[in-house]
Formats: structure tokens, sequence, C-alpha cells
């Protein structure tokens, strides 16, 4: 079982109105990384149960085309708020949530999405570690096709155009030069492991529940709290640069056991759901990446 991050009750504890609804949807599919996506939902389950007043419903599937698991998801009850989808690639997760949003929500949150804002987290503190500032930070990406909503989410959060480059042979050499033109490469392939610049490669774990456990509880509670169908560039964002804002100066990533996580990441991302489009942009682009 994996650590869970701390959790901080709601300072609500009354029974009314019921808890609202999230489903951890489980598609089995050979796409995902790491331990099976019954493993990882569990304890998804676990985690949003123990970190929030929401109500989690468990959906595991067996079906593995996106337009059958959308139409399971959207025969969904209506208390059911928000979904969490397990086990999709970004193809088939973009997929799901596309349908859906077209039939009025539920809002999907992918797997891929919660791992791509802690992603963008640890590319912020990644510079700021090398003493670079968001709006002169080079960043490459290896894989970019894994996670295609990483370039607007840290585009979103005031970092400079992101490079995303899909081919590369893995050769010592190569590597290098590429990582030397860069300060920052974030690798979704693990193909640089063995010649990586560790100062500035951003490595995704093997298994995703890792990182996008970090973010999640608190990005569920807030979309949950609001009227949302779709989740945006803007949303993630904002979720990245609040794990920012608690991460330790010397680490790329909060503690998991940092009871400031869901509070932090839930009003971070609760202000971009109330604000016009365009002032929540201008306000994530001027915040401080210094915020502690």
């Amino acid at each position: 079982m994996s650590v869970q991050p701390a959790c901080v009750p709601g300072d609500d504890t009354s029974a009314d109105p019921p808890p609202v609804a999230v489903a951890v949807v489980a598609v089995r599919d050979r796409h995902r990384r790491g331990r099976s996506c019954w493993s990882a939902m569990e304890d998804y389950i676990t985690l949003v149960s123990q970190c929030t007043a929401l109500r989690v419903t468990p959906m595991p599937l067996t079906c593995d085309d996106p337009a059958d698991v959308a139409m399971r998801i959207a025969e969904l009850s209506p208390p059911v708020s928000a979904v969490l989808l397990v086990g999709f690639d970004a193809a088939r997760s973009t997929a799901v949530q596309f349908s859906i949003a077209a039939e009025g929500g539920p809002v999907v949150v992918s797997e891929i999405d919660a791992l791509t804002a802690a992603v963008a987290a640890a590319t912020i503190t990644k510079l700021r570690l090398r003493g670079i500032g968001l709006d002169h930070g080079r960043l490459a990406l290896l894989g970019g096709e894994h996670a295609p909503r990483l370039e607007s989410v840290v585009r979103a959060a005031g970092l400079e155009a992101a490079l995303v480059h899909h081919a590369i042979e893995p050769t010592p050499t190569t590597l290098r030069q590429f990582m030397a033109g860069h300060d920052v490469v974030v690798d979704f392939t693990g193909l640089s492991s063995p010649w990586t610049m560790r100062a500035r490669t951003v490595s995704i774990p093997n298994d995703p529940y890792l990182y996008a456990a970090l973010p999640l509880p608190g990005l569920l509670s807030a979309l949950c709290g609001h009227d949302v169908i779709d989740l945006t560039s803007t949303a993630l964002a904002a979720a990245a640069r609040a794990l920012a804002l608690i991460t330790p100066a010397d680490r790329i990533l909060p503690d998991p056991n940092d009871q400031r996580l869901v509070p932090v990441v839930a009003r971070h991302v609760s202000r971009t759901l109330t604000e016009p489009p365009g002032d929540s942009r201008r306000w994530l682009r001027s915040s401080s990446p210094h915020w502690i």
C-alpha cells in the first residue's frame, strides 16, 4: 500500500448536506505504468476518503473502449459530481473527457491530469533550485505525447513556451547535448536515466500514484465545490503552483505528509474557478514562485 498524504478534516462536520460523490473508474489497460489499475484504484479510494469529505464510489471496468467507458460514466446517478479515471493513456482519457463534457458532465479528472499538475510543480521547483526565474526557464519534454497537457499547464503557470521533443536517439552523447541546451528536461520516456543530468531532469516515477496523489484530493475538493464540467489547464496550473508553494527549498515536491496539501491546493484551484479566465491567468503568472 502506498503512503497516503496527510489530511486535514474539513471545518464543517455536519451531516447536511450529504457528501458529494466521486466515482473512481479503473479501466484495465496495458498503457498504465507500474502496478495494476485495480490496486491503484484502491489506493485512490482510500486517499480521497481519508483526505476529503467526499463520498467515494469504486467503478472497476473491464472494457477498454473510450466510448464504452464514457457511456458507463454517463449512466452514473446525479449525486456523482466528479470522476477519477485510472488506467487509460492520455489519448483515451481525453476521448472520454470530451464525450462526458459534451453530455454536460460530471467533470472527469484523469490520473494523467493529476500527474501533470505534480510534474508541472516539480518543473517550477527544479528551476527554483537552479536559481532560474519562471520567465527565463528553458523547458524541454521527452515523450511529451504521454502528457499532452503539460505544455499548456506550465505556460498557464508562467513558464516560457515548452519545446516538445518527441523523438531522440537514446545515446549518451545525443541526450547530454540535448539536455545541455535546456534548463529543465521533463522525461516521460525513462530513456535518459542512465545518462541523465540529475540537476536538470524531472523524471516520472514508474507508479504515477506517487506524484498524482499529491494534488488530487485538493483538486477534487475544489472541482466538486463548483458547477464544473470541464477540467482546464488553468486549474491544473493552480494546483501546480500550490504544490510549489509548500515545497521545501531543497525538494522538488512537498512531503506527502504535509498537512497543508489539501487545503492549499483546493484554495488555489477554487480561485481559478470563481474568477474570469483572464483574471485567473494573470494571477497565476504574476504570483511569485517563492510564496512561502
